[in-house]
């Protein structure tokens, strides 16, 4: 069983260049989006920006030697709204920077100075006209409620993955007194 201890300076330093990377990691994730034709590619590309962060967390855990479930399970949650944060902050930057990609507006975005409309109100007017749309004709953009349902899947999916992947770590024994992790032997007999 877990003892439910941690290393708190190499879990708070672990934690910091993790959070550190996400701002990062969310304006790639939006740029591969925005190059990629295919929209429905998208889906795969939030499946592996989750698992990215699935490992980044693990990594947390390992470093930290995190032996607390509740512990990691509340970094992964502030990861995971930290990394929806910022890729909304970089798809806004990129549709209000009339569809061009610069990381000097992403990061004018996270720090407010970009745009003249507050955040929720840009997310209302891009759902109010859609960015995207399905098949080659015009009136096929995708908007209002079928566009929250497809950005509510996404962000459960780049939030959940990372979760579940944290929930279902293999968990090795750890020895306090020598202040490391060991492998799992499942002993044959007694």
């Amino acid at each position: 069983t877990l003892s439910g201890k941690y290393d708190p300076p190499r879990t708070i330093i672990a934690v910091l260049v993790l959070l550190l990377l996400v701002p990062i990691l969310s304006f790639i994730y939006n740029m591969v989006n925005t190059f990629i034709p295919i929209i429905y590619a998208n889906f795969f590309i939030a499946v592996g920006y989750g698992i990215l962060l699935g490992f980044g967390l693990r990594m947390v855990a390992s470093i930290g030697k995190i032996r607390n479930n509740m512990l990691i399970v509340a970094i992964g949650g502030i990861v995971a709204l930290v990394a929806i944060y910022t890729y909304w902050h970089a798809f806004i930057a990129y549709v209000f920077a009339d569809f061009s990609v610069s990381a000097s507006n992403y990061l004018a975005s996270l720090t407010g100075s970009f745009l003249n409309v507050g955040f929720f109100d840009a997310i209302n007017q891009i759902n109010e006209f859609g960015t995207w749309g399905i098949g080659s004709s015009p009136d096929n953009t995708v908007n209002g409620i079928f566009l929250w349902i497809v950005w509510i899947a996404e962000m459960l999916i780049i939030g959940g993955i990372p979760l579940f992947m944290v929930l279902g770590r293999e968990i090795h024994p750890y020895s306090e007194e020598q202040e490391t992790f060991y492998e799992r032997f499942t002993l044959e007999r007694a």
